[in-house]
């Protein structure tokens, strides 16, 4: 599952419902150090990913874009689970909630819309926006157990 910043991966992987789940965070693969970038990022954490394929049921990856792209090209099968668009200031009261820094708040604000509208504009992929106060564990109930 890829999941936008703010769905519940954390709280999910963390009371699992009886089911196999990891949270592959792709900020561990993204830096070398403090404000060095991993310049084989991508590799990095497909290789990962791929590691995890069926050892777990749920494998929580990141959603930005060159995230998807990379799982398209590398056919592996995911969906992507992301907020309904309308919803930014209580996404935003989210991060704050969970103690973000205000550059990541200032980030997803400034982004919001670009972002969404990628995910559902992308016809490629299999995606679902969740309304107000869902989680992932929601969807997970409702979709992916049903």
């Amino acid at each position: 599952i890829s999941a936008f910043p703010g769905m519940g991966k954390s709280y999910f992987v963390k009371n699992p419902e009886g089911l196999k789940v990891t949270d592959s965070d792709s900020s561990k693969f993204s830096w070398l150090s403090p404000g060095v970038r991993n310049p084989n990022f991508l590799e990095d954490y497909r290789e990962h990913i791929e590691d995890c394929w069926g050892k777990y049921d749920i494998i929580m990856v990141s959603s930005h874009k060159n995230v998807r792209e990379m799982l398209l090209d590398t056919g592996l099968d995911f969906i992507v689970v992301y907020p309904e668009k309308g919803l930014k200031e209580e996404f935003l009261e989210r991060y704050r909630d969970r103690e973000n820094t205000e550059e990541f708040v200032k980030l997803l604000d400034e982004n919001w819309e670009n972002w969404i509208d990628e995910i559902e504009k992308d016809k490629r992929i299999e995606s679902y926006a969740l309304g107000s106060g869902e989680y992932l564990s929601d969807f997970i109930q409702e979709v992916i157990l049903a």
